[in-house]
């Protein structure tokens, strides 16, 4: 077998280049950090973005912050880079399924606390 590496696609228009694949670490990380952002879709395509470009593109965590995600978006670098990540949707996905563990537990806390406090009630009567 052939010695495995990157899929790297180079965009001639920006002079990037883009990994085609994120990890299922990295799909996590950028969830796990989405989730605890405000619940605005701009904060939090922003964050996606920003971290879809940190992991995927030869470009720097400073070039990002200096030339700025809507400046991106504006110059449609974003949509090539979302294009040319095939499992790009992989990251909603995992919003999405942390979200509902979220709301999971804080549902099983508050069920919990309505219990406690109802064997309180009825242990005074």
């Amino acid at each position: 077998m052939k010695e495995l590496k990157d899929m790297i696609y180079h965009d001639d228009n920006y002079d990037i280049d883009i990994r085609s694949y994120l990890t299922a670490a990295e799909i996590e990380a950028i969830a796990n950090v989405t989730v605890a952002l405000p619940k605005t879709y701009a904060v939090r395509r922003e964050n996606i973005y920003a971290m879809l470009l940190h992991f995927c593109v030869d470009i720097t965590d400073e070039q990002i912050e200096e030339i700025g995600i809507a400046a991106m978006t504006k110059a449609g670098l974003i949509d090539t880079v979302i294009t040319h990540v095939f499992n790009y949707d992989e990251i909603d996905k995992a919003i999405a399924y942390k979200e509902q563990q979220d709301n999971a537990m804080l549902i099983a806390r508050q069920l919990q606390d309505m219990e406690k406090k109802n064997v309180k009630k009825s242990s005074k009567k």
